[in-house]
Formats: structure tokens, C-alpha cells, sequence
């Protein structure tokens, strides 16, 4: 009955878009009826799974990201030049739901296993990888504590050794927490307290996004946040863990604007028209991050000229070349299309959110994309309720576990969210292939 009542209100989610396009003054008004539907589709699923699921993780991050940015930004569109904008990413989010919601994976409950059988290798791969990603993050947490964070290039000058030691301290604290809780047996708190280094270290750093990828694998495979069998105090733990999480954001996010160069980077503003409405206030607290406005860019720049056919999204094919190795290779759509309208520095990065891309290359036809999306969505949703089934030991939870995070940060960028799951996956596969067997019960 609840599963029901859910498709119900995402189908009225969806015949109330149109309203915008129509009648554009009624957009903020749609917009507050879109974020009740989205928070009581959560409630519904939550109440009736059980579990917190990839859908939830989705749905969190449009509100938080792109949410928020359309209704500070229809607050004060008065010429309603943001009204195409804001339809067509509020079309494609529920059709991702659309797509969740039509796909039914056969799921094939297999006892397959990967059982470490290398447990001192682990052990040492846990304290070289920490002490390297230590070491050479030091000198840059210093120089952060000192002056702000610096931004980097955002034409893109990582070197594949900086990707890789980068990818090392995402994925050791989801390691750390294996370790501790399926090979040494020990406590949660030595999971944590050994990670908290290399989370202070990121804390330092301030960027939100490898947070949030060190985290929240660490608490779900601590369960400490549980991904099934929730009941009350589970979910006033994990309501507790969020809150926390979300005031630490909007702290970072604070902070880190006093930098120098930071300043200059976000160019994205929102006046304070509006900021006794309490979902306008709640919006601000949030991390809009100007996705609405690119998107306007892009219609404008596209209506113009053709568009990529499939150049913006081939990036994942070649994005590991390192720039210096392929001084002309091609940059992203978030790096160029700005610098066709406005004059920013060379730190400058923009988001165009999870259909910037396909937007580019394929037009309107991209929101085809997003009922495909969808079936990733509850594809890899599926993934993780079947290696979270039983409380065994199976090494897959560390990957399983890091899909939480990776398809948050993929509402805001799709490429840069990949290329990281690409690099800690690969550290992963490398320890499953070595330390592990597979275990056939």
C-alpha cells in the first residue's frame, strides 16, 4: 500500500512541473510542493523498507544541491529567465524517480564471498597508505590552516600520483572500518580513532565532497548507520549523524569563503529577498551551487551553436591522461562554457549538475538519460541490499558501501564523481584480487 502511495505522489510530483513552464510565477510556490512530495517519499520508503537506500541518498542530494539553488534563484527571478532552467532539471530528477521506481533488477542472492585471507598485508597496506596520505597532504593542511584553501587549476594539472594518493585517503577510512570490525574484531571506536587523522586532515582541507566519501562508508559498514533493519533508535542515531554532518557543511562552507581566492571563485550569489520565508531560509543553509544558472548558460550558448554529440560525456574515457603528459587535451563543459560569458579566474569551477553533460552533447533528448539513471540508481541499490543481507564479512561492503556517497556527489557532477569512484576502485579491486579469496558457501 505504501509502495503505491509513493509511485502516486512522484506520478503528482511530476503532472504539477508543467504549472512552471505554464504559469511561471507559481514557481516557488511549486518548488515548496515539490520539496514536501520529495520529503514524504522518503518518509513512505523509509517506513516501509526499513532500509536508507540509494533513493533516499538521492533525493537528499537533489534537494541539498540543486533544490535549494532553484528556489533562491526563482526568489528573485522576477523576468523569469530561470523558468526553462528549473523545469528541466525538476523533469529529469523525476524521471530518475520514474526510472528507480519502474526497474526490477532479477536479483540473484548469491553466497559468494570475498574473505581476507592476507589479514597482516591489510594491515600494512592500512598503515603505509595512511602515513603516505598523511605526508603529502601535510604541507597543504598547513598552508590551508594559515591562509584558506587554495583552489587548484580547475582546468585540471592532477598528476595520476596526486589522483592516486588522493583516492588512498577516500577509501581508507571504509578499509580501516572493515578491518577493525570483520578481521580484528574490535570495537567501533578503534575504527574511528584510527581514521581520524585522515579525516582531520580532509576536515582541514575543507572540501565537503571527499568528506562526505570518507564518512559515510565508515559509519555504514560500522553500522552505525544502518542500511536495513532500521527501527527507531537506528533512525534517531542516523537523523543525529546527518544533522551533525549538515551543520558541519554549511560550517566549511562559511569558512572557507574567507579565503582569498575563494572569494574571488564563487561567483554565484543570492540576494536576501525572501529570507523570512522558512523554506527560502532552510534553502540558504544548504549548498547551491549555481547549477540553475548554468543551465541557463548552456541553453543560451546552445541555442546558438551545435551541440557535442557526445564530446562532453567521452571525458570518461581519457580523463586518468594527466594534463601534463597531453598538454591539449580537451577540458570539461564546467571548465569552458563560463569562460565564454564571463571573465573568472583560472581557479574557477562550475557545476552544470547530473545532466550538464548529456545536456550538452544530445539537448532535450538528454532527460531520455535520466530514466536510465534511474535503473543505474536501483540497479546499485540492489547491489548493496544484497551484500548487506547477511552480517558476514564479505570484502565487498568496502565498494558497496562507497556507492552512498559517489551517487550523492553524481546529482552535482556525474564526471567528477566517476573519475573518483574509478581511482578507489581500482585500489579496491587490486586488495580484493590479493589479500582475498573467494569464498563459495
Amino acid at each position: 500500500m505504501q509502495q503505491n502511495m509513493i509511485t502516486f505522489l512522484i506520478l503528482i510530483s511530476t503532472l504539477i512541473i508543467p504549472i512552471i513552464y505554464i504559469t511561471p510565477e507559481y514557481t516557488v510556490d511549486i518548488l515548496k510542493c515539490e520539496f514536501v512530495i520529495y520529503l514524504l517519499v522518503v518518509i513512505l520508503d523509509i517506513y516501509t523498507t526499513k532500509q536508507f537506500n540509494l533513493l533516499h541518498t538521492w533525493i537528499a542530494a537533489f534537494i541539498y544541491i540543486i533544490w535549494s539553488d532553484m528556489i533562491l534563484t526563482a526568489a528573485n527571478d522576477f523576468t523569469h529567465i530561470y523558468t526553462i532552467p528549473i523545469f528541466f532539471y525538476l523533469l529529469a530528477n523525476n524521471l530518475v524517480l520514474i526510472g528507480y521506481r519502474l526497474y526490477q533488477p532479477k536479483v540473484q542472492y548469491t553466497s559468494d564471498d570475498y574473505i581476507v585471507i592476507h589479514p597482516r598485508y591489510l594491515a600494512l597496506f592500512l598503515i603505509i597508505g595512511g602515513l603516505t596520505f598523511l605526508i603529502a597532504t601535510y604541507d597543504e593542511a598547513l598552508y590551508t590552516m594559515a591562509f584558506g584553501r587554495i583552489l587548484n587549476n580547475a582546468k585540471g594539472g592532477t598528476t595520476l600520483t596526486g589522483s592516486i594518493i588522493s583516492a588512498i585517503g577516500l577509501i581508507l577510512p571504509a578499509l580501516l572500518a572493515y578491518y577493525f570490525k570483520y578481521v580484528a574484531n574490535k570495537h567501533w571506536l578503534y575504527a574511528v580513532v584510527y581514521s581520524l587523522p585522515i579525516i582531520v586532515i580532509q576536515a582541514i582541507l575543507a572540501t565537503r565532497f571527499k568528506m562526505l566519501f570518507q564518512i559515510t562508508p565508515l559509519l555504514i559498514i560500522l553500522e552505525l548507520i544502518k542500511t536495513r533493519s532500521n527501527n527507531i533508535k537506528s533512525l534517531i542515531l542516523f537523523s543525529t549523524i546527518i544533522i551533525f554532518i549538515g551543520i558541519y557543511s554549511s560550517h566549511t562552507k562559511e569558512v572557507r569563503n574567507y579565503a582569498a581566492n575563494e572569494t574571488i571563485y564563487n561567483s554565484t550569489t543570492y540576494t536576501q529577498d525572501g529570507k523570512d520565508d522558512i523554506f527560502i531560509s532552510f534553502a540558504d543553509k544548504m549548498s547551491p551551487e549555481g547549477i540553475i544558472e548554468m543551465t541557463h548558460i548552456a541553453n543560451d550558448y546552445f541555442s546558438t551553436h551545435s551541440l557535442s554529440y557526445g564530446r562532453e560525456s567521452l571525458t570518461i574515457f581519457y580523463f586518468w591522461i594527466p594534463r601534463a603528459w597531453w598538454p591539449n587535451k580537451p577540458t570539461q563543459l564546467d571548465y569552458w562554457l563560463i569562460r565564454k560569458y564571463e571573465n573568472v579566474s583560472d581557479a574557477h569551477s562550475t557545476s552544470s549538475g547530473f545532466l550538464g553533460e548529456l545536456r550538452a552533447d544530445f539537448g532535450w533528448i538528454s532527460l531520455f538519460f535520466a530514466i536510465l539513471i534511474g535503473f543505474l540508481l536501483k540497479r546499485c541499490n540492489s547491489y548493496i541490499q544484497q551484500v548487506f543481507l547477511e552480517n558476514n564479512g564479505t570484502f565487498q561492503k568496502v565498494f558497496a558501501a562507497l556507492l552512498y556517497p559517489y551517487f550523492f556527489f553524481f546529482v552535482r557532477s556525474p564526471l567528477t564523481a566517476t573519475f573518483t569512484l574509478i581511482f578507489c576502485y581500482v585500489i579496491y579491486y587490486i586488495l580484493k584480487r590479493t589479500i582475498c579469496k573467494r569464498q563459495i558457501l
